[in-house]
């Protein structure tokens, strides 16, 4: 951290404990823990970009994802016995 960074968070230190007024106090709180929990912030810290020259088969090998059986998958839904239109499914997930 530069000199000059450290200097200005010690100088708004300062005038965050001198201040009295609760209300004012409660603001700036709120304002900073928003701030700090903006998942637009938190994104673009954990989020690691895709080069542009990677194939789908190179990603998946990276993120270890394994295929689904096509026989498993089609078991699974015959079990499952759905008797509604899909459209009428998806309708229900949106508000």
């Amino acid at each position: 951290m530069g000199e000059m960074l450290r200097e200005k968070k010690i100088r708004l230190a300062s005038k965050v404990l001198a201040l009295e007024d609760e209300v004012l106090i409660d603001k700036l709180e709120k304002v900073l823990t928003s701030y700090l929990s903006d998942k637009t912030i938190a994104a673009t810290f954990f989020a690691r970009p895709i080069p542009e020259d990677i194939t789908l088969e190179e990603l998946a090998k990276q993120q270890h994802q394994t295929p689904i059986d096509k026989k498993k998958m089609d078991a699974i839904i015959a079990a499952l016995d759905i008797e509604e239109p899909i459209e009428d499914l998806l309708r229900q997930l949106t508000p």
